[in-house]
C-alpha cells in the first residue's frame, strides 16, 4: 500500500511538472492577483475550538490529520533582486541577470485569521511621513508599510465578538493565516543566459542542463518528523534531472509514512499566508515578525 501511494505521488508530481505550463490558480487568485505565499514554518498553539468533551480527563479534539481538511500542491515563483524584490507572483519567466526562488509545496491545512493593523507612509519628498490609502496606485510616490499586531479573538467564542479598531495604529487587516503540515521544494536559482521557463521543475532542470542558469535545491518537512523522514531526505548539491527526481521520489517516500503515528511525529506549524494587500515583501516581512512575536493560536475542532 505505501509502495502504492509513493508511486501515485511521485507520478502525479512529475506529470504536474512536466505537462503543465504552471499550476492553475484558485478562484480567488484568479480575482485579486495577490496569492499563496510560503513561508518559513513557525510555532503554533493549540487551543479547543468549542467547549470540547473531557474523555479520560483529556479534551476530545479530532486526530490532527482529521482536523487539516484541505490539501493542496502550490507553486510559488518570487525574483529576489531588482524592483520587484522578494514579491511572489504570476511571473514564470526567467531574466538573464537575475536570481529567483521557486516553491513547490504540498500541504494539508487548516486556515485562520491574523488580525494586524496596517499603515502605508509616504517615504520621501514633500509628503514625507503623510498617511495614504492602502490600496491606492501611487507610482511615483515611494511608500513604506507598517504592520502591527491586533488584539485577537478566538471566533468561536460567540457570534457578535468583533475584532479592535484602532485608527491611530493603522488600518484592521485580517490576514488569513495557514496551518498544518507538509513537504517542500526549494530552488534558488541564478538565470546566466537569455530568458528561461521557470514554471515547474523539470523545466528549471532542464534550463540547468543547458547550463542557462545555476543554482540549488532545499527539500524539507513543515511540522513532519522522526526517524523514517529523516533517512528519506536527500541532499541535493545542485539542481540537475537526477536532483531533482530524486527529491520528488524523497517527497513520495515521506508522504507514505505521514499516517504511520507510531514512527512519525507531525506538529502543527504556520507554513503559509495569503496576502490580500500587496507591498511585497516589506509586508510579508511584518506579518511574520508579528506571529514570531505573538505565535498564533489555532483553535483545532473537536471530535
Amino acid at each position: 500500500m505505501k509502495q502504492q501511494i509513493v508511486i501515485t505521488l511521485t507520478l502525479f508530481l512529475l506529470i504536474s511538472c512536466k505537462s503543465l505550463p504552471s499550476l492553475p490558480q484558485t478562484l480567488g487568485e484568479a480575482n485579486s492577483a495577490y496569492t499563496y505565499i510560503p513561508i518559513d514554518p513557525l510555532p503554533v498553539f493549540e487551543e479547543p475550538g468549542r467547549s470540547c468533551k473531557e474523555v479520560e480527563n483529556e479534551l476530545a479534539f479530532k486526530d490532527l490529520l482529521e482536523s487539516l481538511p484541505d490539501q493542496a500542491v502550490r507553486l510559488a515563483i518570487a525574483q529576489l533582486n531588482g524592483s520587484a524584490s522578494g514579491s511572489f507572483g504570476p511571473a514564470s519567466i526567467g531574466y538573464e541577470n537575475n536570481s529567483y526562488q521557486v516553491v513547490l509545496d504540498y500541504i494539508s491545512v487548516d486556515a485562520t485569521q491574523l488580525p494586524v493593523y496596517l499603515k502605508r507612509v509616504v517615504l520621501s519628498g514633500p509628503r514625507a511621513g503623510e498617511r495614504v490609502p492602502l490600496y491606492d496606485e501611487l507610482p511615483n510616490t515611494p511608500t513604506r508599510y507598517v504592520v502591527k499586531g491586533a488584539p485577537r479573538i478566538n471566533p468561536y467564542a460567540s457570534s457578535d465578538t468583533e475584532y479592535i479598531r484602532n485608527e491611530n495604529d493603522g488600518e484592521l487587516v485580517v490576514f488569513p493565516v495557514y496551518i498544518g503540515v507538509g513537504l517542500r521544494l526549494t530552488a534558488t536559482v541564478d538565470v546566466i543566459e537569455g530568458n528561461v521557463n521557470l514554471s515547474s521543475l523539470a523545466s528549471i532542470a532542464a534550463e540547468a542542463q543547458a547550463e542557462k542558469l545555476t543554482g540549488s535545491l532545499t527539500v524539507q518537512t513543515l511540522g513532519i518528523t522522526g526517524n523514517n523522514v529523516s533517512t528519506s531526505l536527500p541532499l541535493p548539491s545542485e539542481i540537475n534531472q537526477s536532483t531533482v527526481q530524486n527529491a520528488i521520489l524523497s517527497l513520495g517516500s515521506i508522504k507514505a509514512v505521514l499516517y504511520d503515528e507510531e514512527n512519525t511525529k507531525i506538529t502543527p506549524r504556520v507554513v503559509g499566508i495569503y496576502n490580500p494587500v500587496g507591498g511585497g515583501q516589506e509586508v510579508v516581512n511584518g506579518i511574520i515578525s508579528v506571529l514570531a512575536e505573538n505565535p498564533i493560536v489555532w483553535y483545532r475542532p473537536c471530535k
